[in-house]
């Protein structure tokens, strides 16, 4: 699948997921636009915030997937509000500050090594003003659980598709796993089921680094942020061990 197939897959794929969204659209409120949307992907939380009348900087390193976004936006009457660039953010140059900064949808987490984790945050703490506010979201691991499901196939819902009428039916299979690294390798699964009877399986497969809460709050904080808030959900409840995703709210440090 080349990259323009892959971009039009990922926008299929997530368009059904919506439970985060009303957190950022809170968040962007509370703290104005434009928002800097880091790992914008196909634009599925900077559409959203368009559409709340946000000013949204959509960032990310696929051309591919922000073709797809600048063509949703168009379509859907909000390009004026989407400003789209093609960057590294561990290279972050957009000679501009913003008051908040998003990296959503667990994409922090394809920062493997130490020095791409410091260069992303620094960069990105470059691009806040001295009162602007980072929100990064990852999962919440747990390490010997993930370890024992190696090899198992796990559901992970359906959804149905009523424009293509298409049934999707998710999954998710830890491949390996590397303790000593923090690094996990997983398949995600599509098999879709269409009312005509066809049918057809999508696989697309990840190599991430899994963060503890408390190296992630370290982390920030060497890089020159103060942690205000880590939440365990998007209802703002406080992080625990069962939490599926760690929230982590953060600013410059004074």
């Amino acid at each position: 699948m080349d990259d323009a197939a892959y971009a039009e897959r990922f926008a299929i794929e997530h368009a059904h997921y919506e439970c985060d969204l009303e957190f950022w659209i809170a968040t962007a409120t509370r703290c104005g636009s434009p928002v800097l949307d880091i790992g914008c992907a196909v634009g599925r939380v900077s559409l959203a915030l368009a559409r709340a009348g946000f000013d949204v900087w959509a960032i990310d390193r696929s051309p591919a997937m922000l073709i797809v976004l600048s063509s949703r936006a168009e379509r859907l009457g909000l390009a004026d509000r989407i400003s789209v660039h093609a960057a590294d953010m561990r290279r972050l140059e957009l000679g501009r500050r913003f008051p908040l900064a998003i990296i959503p949808m667990n994409t922090f987490q394809l920062m493997h090594e130490r020095a791409d984790q410091v260069d992303a945050l620094v960069a990105v703490h470059r691009h806040l003003e001295s009162d602007g506010e980072l929100l990064l979201e990852v999962a919440n691991p747990d390490f010997s659980a993930i370890e024992r499901s190696v090899g198992a196939l796990v559901p992970a819902g359906t959804h149905r598709d009523e424009e293509r009428e298409v049934l999707m039916l998710h999954s998710s299979r830890y491949d390996s796993v590397d303790l000593e690294r923090r690094r996990a390798t997983f398949t995600l699964r599509i098999d879709e089921r269409a009312d005509d009877g066809s049918s057809a399986v999508f696989v697309r497969e990840f190599d991430v680094r899994l963060f503890s809460p408390a190296e992630l709050r370290a982390l920030l904080e060497e890089t020159g942020f103060e942690v205000l808030d880590v939440y365990g959900d998007f209802d703002r409840t406080p992080l625990t061990e069962a939490a599926d995703r760690q929230l982590l709210r953060c600013r410059p440090a004074p």
